[in-house]
């Protein structure tokens, strides 16, 4: 909705750009004005004569013919404006309808980008794979996807996604500066009364401003294996690498640093 990124297969670089563009309007002709980061820049500056809109809206396409004109020129600049035949691989949200899904498709196959074969991926599972997460054989996988305008909440298991929910908060709406809880919470309605059948772990997130904390980067065990037999106990240990070296972990009050729970 925001940011749009691309990845170059054939030099392995990842282009990201804002999601707007500026369309000059002269006599009765619109024209190309500016796209991406320089369109931002005109965000609510522009005269009357530029219209500076966003083509993508809570994640899906608003403007096709938009959206065509800044697909093709973030492939061209990704290319050094020399297009060539690939495949596209496009992250979509799990929780949109069929229509919507078939609206991205449809972008690719016409902004003449010379699309060989195209495949639409859901969201989740590009995130648990670009997470190097095994998502094929983990059972219980939590994924949330904060963007800008949406926030998308999965389990993945089993190479697949057992539930994921689109909910229309995102960035745009969070201090960067305060500390989050996020977890998923099963229930169901018995007379017309939400009754919880079960909760997640919940994951302690922090803003990247937060003047104190930071968030975990990664979490690695000291051992890959345990053992433990019936009635006895196991004390995991792990060792955690931080984004930010300068500040400290998240405090003990919200959560310990490594947090193990079983069935």
């Amino acid at each position: 909705t925001y940011n749009i990124k691309i990845y170059n297969g054939f030099n392995e670089t990842i282009t990201s750009q804002k999601n707007i563009i500026a369309i000059q309007k002269v006599m009765n002709k619109k024209n190309l004005f500016a796209y991406g980061d320089h369109a931002f820049e005109m965000y609510e500056k522009a005269p009357q004569n530029i219209t500076v809109s966003f083509p993508v809206i809570n994640g899906v396409i608003a403007d096709i013919n938009h959206m065509q004109i800044l697909l093709r020129n973030f492939i061209s600049d990704a290319m050094n404006q020399n297009i060539k035949g690939a495949d596209y691989y496009i992250s979509v949200p799990t929780d949109i309808t069929d229509v919507e899904k078939r609206a991205f498709y449809d972008l690719v196959k016409e902004s003449n980008i010379k699309a060989r074969n195209i495949y639409i991926v859901e969201k989740a599972i590009a995130d648990g794979v670009g997470l190097d997460v095994d998502v094929v054989n983990s059972q219980g996988i939590l994924v949330v996807n904060v963007g800008y305008e949406t926030t998308e909440i999965s389990i993945l298991s089993m190479g697949g996604i057992v539930l994921s929910r689109l909910i229309k908060i995102g960035g745009k709406k969070l201090s960067t500066k305060k500390q989050f809880k996020v977890y998923v919470e099963a229930y169901k309605m018995v007379d017309g009364e939400k009754v919880v059948l079960g909760k997640s772990n919940v994951g302690h997130i922090v803003g990247v401003k937060n003047s104190k904390y930071t968030n975990v980067k990664s979490i690695k065990l000291t051992k890959s294996k345990y053992t433990v037999k019936v009635g006895k106990t196991a004390k995991i240990k792990a060792k955690i690498a931080l984004v930010d070296k300068s500040k400290k972990h998240i405090s003990t009050a919200h959560g310990a640093k490594f947090r193990y729970k079983s069935s």
